[in-house]
């Protein structure tokens, strides 16, 4: 219960240190010396999350299996998201190809007056959307995964 309490205290500690002194991101090295002292806060909530009460260090309370398990399951979840995008992509890519070549032999598309500018534009963004989901579907998934390491090392999870 007291690591429970623990827990609560430093996210709480966490929040209202990040309302308080949220470094101003335009200067790097103030939000470069802001990360290096929440990965310091970060480590040392871990050590005292996984100590006695004479804050001797113990590895052994950590169970890899249950880490292991969330580490799986959060690089699974990155790879399928990012393959069924590429999947998703290639399909509707090959589909609209399809679908001219065919419109195209079979005479029903007339290419004569089609302006190649206005479609080079619609290809140009249909291409930014989908590289622009791909990219978003990437960064969701390396942020969740941060977000899960940082709560497993900062003790806001349970991982026991």
């Amino acid at each position: 219960m007291q690591a429970v309490n623990d827990a609560v205290d430093e996210v709480s500690s966490l929040l209202n240190k990040f309302q308080e002194c949220a470094p101003d991101l335009s200067d790097p090295m103030s939000a470069a010396a802001y990360a290096a002292d929440e990965l310091t806060d970060a480590k040392e909530g871990f050590v005292r999350y996984f100590s006695d009460e004479e804050e001797n260090f113990y590895l052994s309370y950590v169970d890899p299996v249950v880490v292991g398990r969330q580490a799986f399951h959060s690089t699974n979840d990155f790879v399928v998201g990012v393959g069924v995008n590429l999947r998703d992509t290639a399909c509707a890519i090959v589909d609209a190809a399809l679908d001219i070549i065919l419109g195209i032999n079979k005479g029903t598309t007339d290419v004569s007056f089609m302006d190649p500018v206005v479609v080079g534009r619609h290809v140009f963004s249909v291409v930014n959307d989908t590289v622009s989901g791909a990219v978003g579907d990437i960064r969701d998934a390396l942020c969740a995964v941060v977000d899960i390491v940082l709560d497993v090392t900062k003790g806001t999870s349970a991982i026991c």
